[in-house]
């Protein structure tokens, strides 16, 4: 008895000190916004680009000749919800202030994405490498050029300009093919679609969010991808006028090809645009594209690039103006061709930053020749 009477007397200071102790107040929870994830990038790049004057030619200047600028930030917002998220990019240029992306899509796995918003169209993967902070040569493809062409005006720049963006929704997903280490992936959108009244799509008037004849355009797109080679086709259609009376369709088939200190990446492009003749009836002209480019790290990120790729326009006249529906004196016949060759350089010292030089070989069947030289830097972050 003495003996639990003596620890009693010993433990009643600890067990008060205990009593005494104030309460922890509980753990405050986090908001919504607190555990939400904000990444932010963007893009910088300018070029320098000119025509090499050539004796005895009269030459008709790059419509963007001299210097040229694009600039984008970028923001993605991933909340505490499993697969959804919402993209936003902005970017300033030659065509002025665009919003690019502006989506939400939820991501339940990998085999299934749904996208609502404005969006790069699945539509080839060159539209998606489109950045010119991330690109080795100055300027785009044929197939897909926005600008610093020569005769752009007359050829109404590529086949289907990038980026080629659009408002509406896309579905797809990416599905691996037995551990192989190939997956297969896959695009099904609707959106707005092109617009033109003309002979030729208007590229300007189709980056307006709104619809102008109230039917969306549909499309879709396949590939297949592994770590040394990717592969995809795609397609679009749909009515690019009020009255829903001219069509439009637009096919494109690339690859992508990564051999140790190789790369080797091309497309082909067509687009069909059905215009009014003079007998009111719907008339189709045909303009088709290609291109391949060869890029070698000889030296620690230091590349040799060697690239060519060509227009073929067929049934419509080029005027000064554009595709026209008839011939006229200051017109090409219904028959055009364009082929360039480029050979640059292109050096990135530290991550991300690139430094460019190239120069071009324009040949046309109906105009004279031209020589071009480019020079760029571009930054993405």
């Amino acid at each position: 008895m003495r003996f639990l009477l003596l620890i009693a007397v010993l433990c009643a200071p600890v067990l008060c000190a205990q009593d005494a102790a104030p309460a922890k107040p509980p753990a405050e929870k986090e908001t919504l916004l607190q555990r939400t994830v904000f990444r932010f990038g963007g893009s910088f790049a300018t070029s320098y680009g000119a025509l090499i004057p050539t004796p005895g030619q009269t030459q008709t200047v790059i419509p963007e000749e001299g210097f040229v600028g694009e600039f984008s930030l970028m923001l993605k917002i991933e909340p505490p919800v499993k697969g959804l998220s919402g993209s936003f990019r902005a970017c300033f240029s030659c065509h002025a202030f665009e919003v690019e992306t502006a989506t939400v899509q939820y991501r339940p796995s990998s085999e299934i994405c749904v996208r609502a918003g404005r969006f790069n169209l699945p539509l080839g993967g060159i539209n998606d490498r489109h950045d010119p902070g991330v690109r080795k040569t100055v300027s785009m493809p044929l197939t897909r050029t926005m600008g610093n062409m020569v005769r752009q005006r007359e050829f109404n720049l590529g086949v289907l300009p990038a980026p080629a963006v659009d408002t509406g929704i896309d579905v797809s997903g990416s599905i691996d093919l037995f551990g192989a280490g190939f997956s297969f992936s896959y695009d099904v959108f609707c959106v707005t679609g092109l617009r033109g009244e003309g002979a030729d799509i208007s590229f300007v008037s189709s980056r307006s969010p709104l619809d102008n004849n109230g039917e969306p355009a549909a499309g879709a797109r396949v590939g297949l991808d592994s770590a040394y080679f990717s592969v995809s086709g795609s397609f679009m259609f749909g009515h690019q006028d009020e009255a829903r009376r001219l069509s439009y369709s637009v096919a494109s088939l690339d690859f992508q090809l990564r051999i140790g200190r190789l790369s080797v990446e091309g497309e082909v492009a067509a687009r069909h645009t059905q215009f009014l003749n003079a007998g009111g009836h719907a008339q189709t002209w045909r303009k088709y594209g290609y291109y391949l480019q060869a890029d070698l790290d000889i030296w620690e990120e230091f590349y040799l690039v060697f690239a060519v790729d060509g227009l073929y326009v067929a049934d419509v006249f080029l005027g000064p103006s554009g595709p026209v529906k008839t011939r006229a004196p200051d017109t090409t016949d219904d028959r055009n061709a364009l082929f360039r060759a480029v050979a640059g350089v292109m050096w990135s010292p530290w991550s991300s930053l690139r430094l460019k030089l190239d120069f071009e070989y324009w040949n046309f069947s109906d105009f004279n020749d031209a020589y071009v030289v480019q020079a760029g830097v571009g930054w993405a972050f």
